[in-house]
């Protein structure tokens, strides 16, 4: 699992992340994940760029702590298709499509809820009788594609930051 040891957190005021600047004015605005169904319009309102590259740090930082369980039954977890399109905006098209494979487990529409998300989990777990094996070989997908893919997140979020000014 990756350690962001710089950062365990994952604040994104830090400055030891290359791209904080970048996503900072818009980290006020998008850290209330707890509006569920109204969050698209909150994401919306802010600019895009910094607020893609924004959902791709919070769903890796979520994932560092807990895996795609721990992400999706968080709060974080309400910007997963908002994390889908970051991934790939920074230049991480394998990263977003585990992103992608792991919110299958949902259907469609993806729950924003996390009430939602948590109750399909369980039941999810009830059927296959696995709450640590769900996602094991998705999140060491992601882990492999975040640390690897573009030079790995930290190099290919600093690369976006910098070309988007």
């Amino acid at each position: 699992m990756p350690n962001d040891t710089a950062n365990p957190a994952g604040n994104p005021n830090d400055t030891a992340q290359p791209y904080h600047d970048f996503i900072a004015p818009v980290a006020d605005a998008l850290e209330a994940f707890d509006e569920g169904e109204q969050y698209p319009q909150r994401f919306a309102a802010v600019p895009r760029r910094p607020a893609l590259l924004f959902a791709a740090h919070w769903c890796k930082t979520a994932m560092s702590v807990g895996g795609f369980r721990g992400f999706f039954q968080g709060a974080a977890g309400v910007l997963a298709p908002e994390a889908v399109t970051g991934f790939r905006v920074i230049g991480m098209p394998q990263a977003a499509q585990a992103v992608e494979n792991a919110m299958q487990f949902f259907g469609k529409p993806y729950p924003r809820e996390q009430v939602r998300r948590c109750t399909l989990l369980d039941r999810i777990e009830e059927i296959t009788r696995s709450r640590d094996a769900l996602f094991e070989d998705l999140d060491g997908a992601f882990y492999r594609h975040l640390a690897g893919e573009a030079g790995g997140f930290e190099a290919a979020a600093a690369r976006f930051a910098a070309a988007s000014g």
